[in-house]
């Protein structure tokens, strides 16, 4: 009798530890599919869960020290990063202008699902920010050349450094791609992102940046 007991105890608990589960997760950004769970649940936009996820990735390292404090603003200006040619690009060759950067590799389903919403607002896009796309690819920049098949894009193809991951690795917390970095003009790092966002979100942030 003790063990049913206990057994129905138990079951009763689970879904009480499940909501708990999924609304941590959710309200945090950490499960983009929680977060959809809780944004339904709210009646709330998911542009307005994507902010809170953004904005409390620094909240979370506000008891870094302060290098790490000043490694959150970039400058993200000097870093120089290899193109799919051989050459490479300094980023501060753009200054004075906003920068959009997507965080992508070519076997990534999600990355494709969000480069093809990117390239349909590009025209927009590139009016206000310069359009920069930095792959993950292990295979280095000929796998990425052979992904676009010679086909021009709206973006500055790039490939990333372990400098370019050390920068975004205090506000970067899940680690995940696809990821768009937003930064402003003077090169510090506006926010960052996970996911594939809303065309009129990503429109709404390049907006806000200067």
């Amino acid at each position: 009798m003790n063990s049913t007991l206990a057994l129905v105890a138990k079951i009763a608990v689970l879904p009480l530890l499940v909501v708990g589960y999924v609304g941590v997760m959710g309200f945090t950004g950490t499960c983009p599919t929680c977060q959809s769970m809780v944004d339904w649940t709210l009646g709330r936009s998911a542009a307005a869960s994507t902010q809170v996820a953004v904005d409390a990735a620094p909240l979370a390292r506000s008891s870094s020290p302060p290098a790490t404090t000043q490694a959150l603003g970039g400058p993200v200006h000097a870093i120089d990063l290899p193109d799919l040619k051989g050459g490479t690009v300094l980023l501060g060759s753009y200054a004075g202008r906003p920068m959009l950067i997507e965080v992508w590799a070519t076997w990534c389903g999600p990355c494709r699902t969000l480069r093809s919403r990117l390239e349909s607002i590009a025209p927009r896009l590139r009016e206000k920010a310069t359009l920069v796309a930095v792959s993950v690819d292990q295979g280095g920049a000929a796998a990425v050349s052979r992904h676009l098949g010679g086909k021009p894009t709206a973006f500055v193809e790039l490939m990333a450094t372990p400098e370019f991951r050390e920068l975004l690795r205090p506000i970067d917390t899940a680690g995940t791609i696809p990821k768009l970095v937003y930064v402003d003009a003077q090169g510090n790092i506006a926010g960052l992102e996970h996911g594939v966002a809303d065309p009129k979100w990503i429109e709404a942030r390049i907006d806000a940046l200067r």
